[in-house]
C-alpha cells in the first residue's frame, strides 16, 4: 500500500514527464537555422528565453511560496501549452523571440515550484536524505526518460517534415494541464504575505550570510548546469558539421537523456562509495575534459566525447540540488531555488551570446577551447574551495 506521500510523487513525476515530452528540442537549433537564422541569433533567442525567466524566476518563486504550489503550475502549464501553439506558426527570428518569451514565463512558474512541492511531501514523512535523493533522481529519471522518448519520436518524424515535429509537440505540450489538476499540496509554513521586504531578506541572509557550505553549493550550482546547459545549444552544430544525418539527432537526443537518467540514479551508491568530494571532483571535470576534447576532435567520436556533458548534468542536478533542498526550510525553498534559477540565466545570458558569436567568427574548435578554458577557471574560483569546505582538500593552515 502506497503512502500518501508516495502517491503525490508518483503523479508529479507523471507530470514531470509530460512537461519534459519535448520532441522538437532535438532538431531546434537546425529548425531555426532553416527560417534563416544564424548560430548567433539561435544564442540570442536562447538569452531571451533566459533573460524573461530570469525576470519572473524570483517573483514566481515567491508567488509559490506565497500562494502555494497547484495554483502555480497551472498558470505554468497554461502558459506553456500556448507557447508550443504559438510556435506552429513562426516563421522567423521575431516570431521565434515571442515563443521564448511565452515559454520562458511559464518555466519561471514551474522552475522551483515543482522540486518545492517534491520536497514538502518528503518533510511530510521526515524522510532520510538517502530517501530524498532516491526520489530525486526518480523524478529526474521520468525528466529524461520523457526526452528520450521524444527524441526517438523526433527522429522519426522529422524525416516527415519539420511541421511533423511541430504538431506532435503542440499536442504535447497540453498534457502537463491535465496532470496538474491531479495533483495535491501538503500543507506547509507559508511567508507573512504583508511584511515582502523583511521575507527577501530572509532569502538573502539564508542563502548569502548564515552558511558557507549552503553558499558554496549555491553558486557551483549554477556553474555547473552552465558548463552542460551551453553544450546542449552547441551539440546539435557540431553534428551538423561532422556530417551526421539529422534523422540521427533525435536518437542522440535520447541516449544524451537516458545518460543523465542513469548518471542520476547512481549518485546515491557513488556518493555513500566513493565520498561526495570525489563524486564533485569527477562532475566538474568531466565538462572541461569534455571541451577539451571536442576542440581536437573531428568525426562520430565527438558523440562518444559529448556523452561527458549528460554524465556532469545528471550527477550535478541530483547531487547539489538535493543539498540546497535540504538545507533550505520550506517556507522559503521555491524562492531560493528560483533565485538559483535567476543566477544561471544570468549566467548564460553573458556566456551564450559570447559563444554564439565565437562559434560564428572564430570557429567551432576555438570555441570549444575557449569554453574549457572559461570551466577550469570556474573550477578553481568556485569549486577547489568547495572541497576545502568538505575537508577532502586541506586548508593551508592544515597542509
Amino acid at each position: 500500500m502506497l503512502s500518501p506521500t508516495q502517491k503525490e510523487l508518483r503523479k508529479l513525476s507523471l507530470f514531470g514527464f509530460f512537461w519534459m515530452f519535448l520532441p522538437i528540442i532535438p532538431i531546434l537549433v537546425p529548425y531555426q537555422l532553416s527560417l534563416g537564422l544564424n548560430m548567433q541569433q539561435v544564442f540570442f533567442v536562447q538569452v531571451f528565453f533566459g533573460l524573461v525567466c530570469a525576470a519572473f524566476e524570483v517573483p514566481s518563486g515567491y508567488l509559490s511560496d506565497l500562494w502555494g504550489r497547484k495554483g502555480t503550475l497551472l498558470a505554468g502549464s497554461l502558459l506553456w501549452a500556448l507557447g508550443f501553439g504559438y510556435l506552429y506558426f513562426v516563421k522567423d527570428f521575431t516570431g521565434m523571440l515571442v515563443y521564448e518569451g511565452i515559454l520562458g514565463l511559464a518555466v519561471s512558474l514551474v522552475s522551483g515550484t515543482d522540486m518545492a512541492l517534491l520536497y514538502d511531501w518528503l518533510k511530510q514523512e521526515e524522510s532520510e536524505r538517502e530517501a530524498s535523493t532516491r526520489a530525486l533522481a526518480n523524478y529526474q529519471m521520468s525528466q529524461v526518460f520523457s526526452e528520450a522518448l521524444a527524441g526517438i519520436l523526433c527522429g522519426l518524424l522529422v524525416l516527415l517534415s519539420y511541421k511533423h515535429v511541430l504538431l506532435a509537440q503542440l499536442i504535447a505540450g497540453l498534457f502537463p494541464i491535465l496532470m496538474v489538476l491531479f495533483l495535491k499540496e501538503p500543507p506547509y509554513e507559508k511567508l507573512n504575505k504583508h511584511e515582502h521586504w523583511k521575507n527577501m531578506q530572509i532569502v538573502w541572509n539564508h542563502v548569502f550570510r548564515e552558511d558557507p557550505l549552503l553558499r558554496l553549493i549555491f553558486l557551483n550550482q549554477i556553474i555547473w548546469s552552465l558548463s552542460t546547459f551551453v553544450m546542449v545549444w552547441l551539440n546539435q552544430k557540431i553534428w551538423q558539421i561532422e556530417g551526421i544525418p539529422l534523422g540521427v539527432f533525435g536518437l542522440l537526443w535520447a541516449l544524451s537523456n537516458l545518460v543523465v537518467g542513469f548518471a542520476g540514479r547512481q549518485v546515491s551508491p557513488l556518493e555513500k562509495r566513493y565520498g561526495s568530494a570525489r563524486l564533485l571532483i569527477a562532475m566538474s571535470l568531466m565538462p572541461i575534459l569534455g571541451y577539451a576534447l571536442l576542440a581536437i576532435s573531428s568525426g562520430w567520436i565527438v558523440i562518444l566525447f559529448g556523452l561527458l556533458f549528460p554524465l556532469s548534468r545528471g550527477i550535478t542536478q541530483i547531487l547539489l540540488k538535493d543539498a540546497i533542498n535540504w538545507r533550505t526550510p520550506g517556507a522559503i525553498r521555491a524562492t531560493v531555488l528560483s533565485l538559483n534559477s535567476l543566477l544561471f540565466r544570468v549566467g548564460f545570458a553573458i556566456l551564450g551570446p559570447l559563444t554564439g558569436w565565437t562559434a560564428d567568427h572564430w570557429g567551432m574548435s576555438s570555441c570549444l577551447a575557449l569554453l574549457a578554458l572559461v570551466f577550469a577557471l570556474g573550477w578553481v574560483l568556485c569549486m577547489r574551495p568547495l572541497l576545502k569546505e568538505v575537508g577532502q582538500i586541506p586548508r593551508p593552515d592544515t597542509a
